[in-house]
């Protein structure tokens, strides 16, 4: 007998879902909020910074964004380029 487990497929999201979720990392980060920065990192994420490009996961993406040594004080995100 063959057993067969089903899973449920998300449809793709819309280019205005990316850049809600892109907006509510950016706001969490400016807050300091990093529990909600961490659940909006994937544990395999691949970050761009003033160090260069390194694999971080989501735990070490809440820790720094509470202790960063700087502050964002604000960020814009053409919508244009979406």
């Amino acid at each position: 007998m063959t057993s067969m487990t089903m899973t449920k497929h998300r449809a793709p999201l819309t280019d205005q879902e990316i850049l809600e979720l892109e907006k509510r990392f950016w706001d969490a980060m400016k807050n300091r909020d990093g529990q909600t920065a961490g659940r909006l990192t994937s544990d395999d994420a691949v970050m761009v910074g003033a160090s260069g490009v390194s694999a971080i996961d989501s735990q070490t993406v809440a820790k720094l964004t509470e202790t960063a040594p700087y502050r964002i004080k604000g960020y814009t995100i053409d919508s244009q380029s979406t």
